[in-house]
């Protein structure tokens, strides 16, 4: 069973909330077909309404996973993958991509493609993808 989980709205881009498990639904939903779960949340910071949809990332027991935690302003975006700026010289940097696995209070948690000892963009990675962009372009 879930011990607790954190959940985000679809529809903003804020940090997830904290909740408590409660235990599983008494029943199942006619449309998800799949056993449910209820989760206490004691703090609504993220402006939860009743009926939105939202991601939930559930906390199973079991073995601790190696990776990275990334930072929200490390990650841009683009063609429908998420990218990072990771350092390779003292001043070149590369775009990588990365694969999300679970949001934590202030980022994203990454198991493959980025070592904790890797150096990434932590502001202005944005930038970096419009002037790469633009160079690309020919401009």
């Amino acid at each position: 069973m879930p011990s607790a989980a954190r959940i985000l709205t679809l529809a903003t881009n804020n940090s997830p909330v904290e909740a408590s498990f409660l235990g599983p639904a008494p029943a199942v939903d006619p449309q998800l077909q799949g056993r449910g779960f209820l989760f206490l949340v004691t703090s609504n910071s993220a402006g939860l309404l009743p009926g939105a949809a939202v991601t939930g990332y559930i906390l199973l027991p079991g073995e601790t996973q190696q990776g990275v935690n990334l930072p929200r302003a490390t990650i841009v975006r683009y063609k429908g993958a998420v990218w990072v700026y990771r350092q390779t010289s003292e001043d070149t940097f590369e775009r990588v991509e990365v694969h999300l696995a679970a949001p934590l209070q202030d980022g994203w948690f990454v198991r493959e493609g980025l070592k904790p000892n890797d150096k990434v963009v932590t502001a202005g990675a944005q930038l970096l993808l419009s002037e790469e962009l633009k160079s690309a372009a020919g401009e």
